[in-house]
């Protein structure tokens, strides 16, 4: 679920007063620069139209029978309520410019409207002339529900303007009724220019606004099967921090929408970093920072990344300086890694310069827009202005109508859908979109309500054919898409990748290339293992620890170019995994805090972790899990790394651990799924003397686990690990035969015998056939002497031999596997 925005609000003051209206003056200055123009709506004139801010810039009349900030009765937030006829609400607005105004929001009549009206009623005075227009519910209409309203206010002149709140009992002799008032605004038609501006920032689309949603995978898949065929999303939404893995989870989901839609979406990524953005600040987080930079290079997708998105809201209580800090520090980092990606500062409605990193850290800013007051807020204009002087495209990070739903039809499109879409399509800068496809109900924000569009037609087919307007950037293939982004336009494939080597020695399988020339550059390299997917890069080496004990691989490498055209695979090069492997990365915590995560279980708990330089067991970091607060349950509180396992291989696992007192753990391979069964177990006795303990067992099927130390009852301690390590152990490796090897297709050409080895046998083969002629298909090219396959056996084949000379890749015989 995301962090999502919580409202802040600030006191109406005369300098903000001033503020608004100097930033009108430089939007209307924009605007009469860049040309013809359409109709739009400016900032909202009304201060807290929704009332969330209680009292803010309302007064009551005399009566006492009025109130803000009460109760909504249907959404369960806040709202303004009149209980008489002769009490009221107001607010004064003014002196107001001429022009066109929209006056607009909610009324509700609650339970017996009786025979009065309820009334939101705006009375202009313009000097010379006093008139007044009128939002209304009636007698007749339906009780107990919102009702969207809007009505034109021309305003030919400077005008003072009254907004009142009140029952009017004008239609009969009943004093009774209750009216309630929400999301009201009173707002100018302004003028926006034609088209989309383009700034010329990282991935930014040309003159189009990028359609994306989220924000988890079931979430975005329901959207995705609800959208027209040619008006899929074209980005995808998730989040993420620097140290839990995620990467090939996301990829994966990425692959299949390409390889089932043919649609290649680059992925608008919220980066968590609430509580750590003083560490980043200072360096702790380096070594994170690094592996989450190769991770982004091994995804394959071009990113939009939220660093530390809601800078500015009060929940996520971002020290200002360290956040521009660690925000510095990431971008530099991205950079200096090559990762395809455009860094984003996401906001919510309220001041945010003090957490601003500057011009040259920032390719786009983003605002979220939830509810209609967000989207009316005069600080979200505010933000577009400044977005537009930075000359930054505008990215909606997150976006849904909270409060208002999507189950109450026609009412919930007019109410939140209908400005959104309006200040999306008339705003010029804003280039990227997200709709956040989510149920509240059931999370910490209840009274958000259930704003997916699927179960919902009256909203799902507006929103559909909101879809139909051209602005809107749907989901394509990559080289439409870079086309686009990046403005390269390459129809020319890369070469064919060449020189591929594999090496099993310093992990389980690193593989090295040579790059192949193209005419716009390489963007990365695609590895696949035995035809899948495994990763990307944009280096010409890849590491592989997804690998089993004892078998056998084929790989094949492929380039793809800035434009997104695909060259030939290389050539498959064999690998052929040792019997024992490690199984658990970074276990010496070289490499920062990840790929382990910590999963709590349980409410009431409390644990940190970091990099411990100056404690180390071994090498030349620890890691520090410094427990506060438990629930004295083991299993609620684990640190753990997540593996696969082989049916009967042999799982032997190490480790380093000491206390700053006694204290017990439990330590477990156990299954991810129910009955979360584990075949290696072990309770844990630590003390204040460094120990290693050990432990082994047998898989009894293929799995998925987790390597887990439950850590629930052992409070408060501080505990130390070290040196983590699993090998996975095979007693049958594969192939088994050398015949297997020449079945995968990676057999010597000189190897003429056919025994996976190059060496005496064969030359004397080469000799018995030495200077024949009419070598061809008939007779194998002279039993395969005729290397080159040119007719003839004799000089240039001796040449070919020799380069193979003394080379083996029997499985059965260790000499010709090293690490065997």
């Amino acid at each position: 679920m995301s962090k999502a925005a919580f409202f802040s609000f600030q006191p109406l003051t005369i300098r903000v007063e001033r503020k608004r209206m100097r930033n009108a003056a430089l939007f209307m200055m924009a605007l009469a620069l860049i040309g013809p123009a359409n109709a739009a709506l400016g900032p909202n004139q009304l201060i807290n139209g929704n009332f969330e801010a209680g009292a803010a810039g309302w007064s009551q009349w005399w009566g006492g029978n009025s109130g803000v900030g009460v109760g909504d009765p249907i959404e369960g937030d806040l709202c303004g309520g009149v209980w008489w006829h002769d009490d009221a609400i107001y607010q004064n607005l003014g002196p107001l410019e001429a022009g066109t105004y929209e006056f607009g929001g909610k009324l509700l009549a609650k339970n017996t409207l009786s025979d009065q009206r309820v009334v939101a009623q705006a009375q202009i005075n313009d000097g010379t002339s006093t008139w007044t227009q009128q939002l209304q519910v009636v007698p007749g209409d339906t009780e107990n529900v919102w009702h969207s309203k809007t009505t034109t206010i021309i305003l030919s002149a400077p005008a003072s303007i009254t907004v009142t709140l009140l029952l009017i009992a004008d239609l009969g002799p009943s004093p009774g009724g209750i009216g309630c008032f929400d999301d009201l605004y009173f707002s100018k038609e302004e003028e926006t220019p034609e088209g989309r501006y383009y700034y010329g920032a990282k991935l930014e689309p040309h003159d189009q606004v990028m359609h994306t949603a989220g924000q988890n995978v079931s979430d975005f898949q329901a959207y995705w099967n609800l959208m027209d065929a040619a008006e899929k999303p074209a980005c995808y939404m998730a989040y993420c921090n620097l140290v839990d893995p995620f990467v090939p989870a996301l990829r994966e989901d990425l692959e299949r929408y390409r390889s089932e839609y043919g649609i290649y979406m680059p992925v608008q990524l919220g980066l968590y970093i609430v509580d750590s953005e003083d560490e980043i600040a200072a360096g702790l987080y380096d070594a994170d920072i690094q592996r989450f930079c190769e991770d982004l290079n091994q995804l394959g997708y071009p990113v939009y990344i939220r660093i530390g998105y809601e800078c500015n809201g009060a929940h996520n209580h971002y020290d200002p300086d360290d956040y521009k800090a660690a925000f510095i520090r990431i971008t530099n980092a991205l950079r200096a890694n090559s990762v395809e990606a455009a860094t984003v500062f996401n906001v919510i409605q309220g001041p945010y310069t003090d957490w601003y990193p500057g011009d040259a850290y920032v390719d786009w800013m983003s605002i979220n827009a939830f509810s209609v007051w967000n989207v009316q807020n005069a600080d979200t204009y505010t933000f577009l202005n400044d977005a537009h002087s930075r000359g930054k495209p505008v990215l909606i990070g997150e976006a849904d109508p909270t409060y208002w739903h999507t189950d109450q039809g026609q009412a919930s499109w007019d109410g939140y859908f209908v400005p959104y879409f309006n200040l999306i399509e008339t705003w010029p800068g804003i280039k990227n979109f997200c709709y956040i496809n989510a149920d509240w109900t059931y999370s910490d924000l209840p009274d958000w309500g259930d704003c997916r569009l699927q179960p919902y037609p009256v909203v799902a087919q507006h929103y559909r054919d909101q879809m139909d307007n051209p602005l809107y950037m749907h989901g394509m293939d990559e080289a439409s898409l870079r086309a686009d982004i990046t403005g390269i336009t390459d129809t020319t494939p890369p070469g064919k990748v060449t020189g591929v080597t594999v090496d099993t020695v310093s992990a389980p399988a690193v593989l090295t290339w040579d790059a192949p020339d193209d005419d716009t550059g390489i963007n990365r390299y695609e590895i696949q293992r035995d035809g899948e997917l495994v990763g990307c890069n944009t280096l010409t080496t890849f590491s592989d620890t997804a690998v089993t004990a004892g078998k056998t691989y084929l790989y094949t490498i492929t380039a793809v170019d800035e434009g997104g055209n695909r060259g030939p695979a290389s050539d498959p090069a064999m690998l052929v995994t040792a019997p024992n492997i490690e199984k658990i990365s970074n276990g010496e915590y070289d490499r920062g805090r990840g790929p382990w995560k910590t999963v709590w279980n349980a409410g009431g708990l409390s644990m940190t972790s970091s990099v411990d330089t100056a404690s180390r067991l071994s090498g030349a970091n620890s890691c520090k899990l410094v427990i506060s607060q438990v629930t004295g349950t083991d299993w609620h509180l684990q640190y753990q790394q997540n593996l696969d396992t082989r049916a009967g291989f042999t799982y032997t696992l190490t480790y380093q651990a000491v206390a700053d007192r006694s204290t017990t753990i439990s330590v477990a391979l156990q299954e991810t799924h129910s009955p979360y069964s584990s075949f290696i177990s072990q309770t844990a006795n630590l003390t204040t003397t460094l120990q290693t303990f050990t432990i082994s067992g047998i898989a009894p099927d293929n799995d998925n686990v987790n390597l887990s130390f439950m850590l629930g009852g052992s409070a408060p301690r501080t505990i130390w690990l070290d040196a983590v390590s699993i090998t996975e152990t095979s007693n049958n490796p594969d192939p088994q035969t050398c015949g297997e090897v020449y079945s995968a297709g990676a057999e010597f050409s000189a190897d003429l015998s056919g025994d996976c080895r190059v060496d005496i046998t064969d030359l004397a083969f080469l000799a018995d056939h030495w200077l024949d002629t009419d070598c061809g298909p008939g007779n194998q090219y002279c039993g395969r002497a005729d290397l080159g396959l040119n007719g003839s056996v004799n000089m240039p084949d001796l040449a070919g031999f020799g380069l193979e000379w003394l080379e083996c890749n029997d499985p059965q015989d260790s000499s010709c596997l090293p690490t065997w």
